[in-house]
């Protein structure tokens, strides 16, 4: 299964282009973005980015997965809400007694 959030972090690069910018967005260094980006490849077994030189640019299947990504957080965010909607009231079955 794969990692989400090693996916933000795909999803992330590909919105804002640079590894540096990841990295300072979730407040970690940029060795440790490129780690999880290779970890990602490594759990999906097809090649997500292609590295010239200094620069990343993701391949075409980095874009098809980053695309499917938008559509697995927004269910897990609507899995939370679901969740979530009900904490404010009581749930479950109500019994009372009455004893005379």
């Amino acid at each position: 299964m794969l990692d989400v959030r090693r996916l933000v972090l795909l999803r992330d690069l590909a919105a804002l282009g640079t590894v540096t910018a990841v990295a300072e967005l979730h407040r970690v260094t940029p060795s440790a973005v490129s780690q999880q980006l290779r970890l990602l490849e490594d759990e999906t077994g097809i090649g997500l980015l292609e590295r010239t030189g200094r620069s990343v640019h993701l391949t075409a299947a980095g874009h098809r997965l980053v695309e499917d990504t938008g559509h697995v957080l927004t269910a897990l965010e609507r899995a939370q809400d679901r969740l979530h909607a009900g904490t404010g009231e009581p749930t479950g079955p109500l019994r009372i007694a009455c004893f005379p």
